[in-house]
């Protein structure tokens, strides 16, 4: 016995001691991560800009307090002689802002910018650890200005918050100072709103205003890693990219559009006094399309008496790509549809003549060079030998012998 406790039950009880013990520790280890916010810098002195400023420096302070970290007083900003020489400064990185926090002891130093453009609002938040001025905690947000601007205020603090507790959570009191870490990763693009991940994790943020600073990850200094990259009308895509020691500054490959509309103009072998324009709608976007195509091309031989001869030929199509993925550089595909052929020898006591006929399945090749496509297509066009008709029942071709064979280039949009 122990003080009237039965031996047996000694191990409960430690283990229960324990655990309140370390859980005190927990919690005194979350109410010491300090934490000094920096006044947020608006991009331009307007009334209306400078209207957000202390909405967004409350709502950044208050989300931090309800998460646990210990934010300083701003008045102890007043003291600081580096805080003093930024003043002017719009543009915050953290060699200007980690003298700051380290002059105060703090374990991270938070640094926010924020503008408008036109009735839209941008803002800018960074978190950077003052021992390793590594790049703790990132978001950009975007929304409408106005009241809608407020609210885009307190998202973002909230979002930065929830960031900066995840990188509290994993926080390593003893990782390398040197530039053997990745200070920072920014992604640049010209693809605006893409949204990136990172190995399969969660959504790391969008581009805005051409890039995205990604809050802290733990990836390994030579390491490769994998950014998915999606947006809304365009094809997803895995990019492979290595991380080095230092900056990271990585301009990521343009994502490809999907493509609904196409035009194209082309010429037909034995129609050289003549043109063909194309024109494709999409169902499925790059696969399947429905088309309107129509040649006009006309035979003179400029002899004495001679008058020219017209053709129309207007057809309507289904088509598609055959085992060809949209980037593939060659692509191969095939047609099927009707159309007419319109025949007038432009003498007031002939007829005009129309020729309807099925394309019973044109096979086309293509050269991609996305949006731009250099084509090829072999016009399999069967005669029906309806009404008053010129040509006759039977495949068409050329004078020259074969099917019609057109050649041209085709613009995606």
């Amino acid at each position: 016995m122990l003080r009237g406790i039965p031996v047996m039950l000694r191990p409960r009880y430690i283990t229960i001691i324990f655990l309140v013990h370390f859980l005190c520790l927990l919690h005194s280890q979350e109410r010491t991560f300090t934490v000094l916010l920096l006044p947020p810098k608006p991009i331009t002195q307007t009334e209306a800009t400078l209207a957000y400023l202390p909405v967004l420096y409350r709502s950044l302070e208050e989300q931090l307090t309800s998460s646990k970290f210990e934010v300083f007083p701003k008045e102890h900003l007043q003291s600081s002689g580096e805080y003093q020489a930024i003043q002017g400064e719009t543009f915050l990185p953290a060699e200007r802002v980690v003298p700051i926090g380290r002059s105060l002891n703090a374990n991270i130093v938070v640094a926010t910018t924020y503008g408008l453009e036109g009735n839209r609002m941008f803002i800018h938040i960074k978190g950077f650890d003052v021992r390793t001025s590594r790049l703790a905690a990132a978001v950009s947000e975007t929304g409408f200005a106005g009241l809608a601007g407020f609210a885009l205020c307190e998202q973002s603090a909230l979002r930065f918050a929830e960031s900066l507790s995840k990188y509290r959570e994993q926080y390593d009191p003893n990782e390398p100072i040197t530039l053997e870490a990745i200070v920072s990763l920014v992604f640049q693009s010209k693809d605006e709103g893409m949204l990136i991940s990172l190995d399969g994790r969660e959504p790391a943020g969008r581009i805005v205003q051409g890039e995205l600073e990604v809050p802290y990850v733990p990836f390994k200094v030579d390491s490769t890693i994998l950014v998915r990259k999606e947006k809304e009308g365009y094809y997803p895509e895995v990019e492979r990219v290595a991380l080095y020691p230092g900056e990271n500054r990585i301009l990521l490959k343009p994502l490809q559009k999907m493509f609904k509309n196409e035009v194209g103009v082309g010429w037909t072998l034995g129609e050289s006094l003549g043109a063909t324009v194309e024109y494709r709608r999409y169902l499925e976007p790059d696969y399947l399309f429905f088309s309107i195509t129509e040649r006009l091309y006309f035979q003179y031989d400029s002899l004495p008496g001679s008058h020219p001869v017209f053709h129309n030929d207007v057809s309507l199509s289904m088509g598609g790509y055959l085992f060809s993925p949209y980037n593939d550089r060659f692509r191969i595909g095939c047609s099927l549809g009707v159309g007419v052929v319109i025949t007038s020898f432009t003498v007031s006591d002939m007829p005009v003549y129309t020729d309807y006929y099925l394309n019973l399945g044109s096979p086309f090749l293509e050269l991609n060079y996305n949006p731009w496509a250099v084509f090829l297509i072999l016009r399999v066009q069967y005669g029906l030998g309806m009404g008053n008709d010129f040509l006759g029942r039977g495949f068409f071709t050329i004078q020259q012998g074969g099917v019609p064979i057109t050649i041209g280039v085709r613009r995606k949009w």
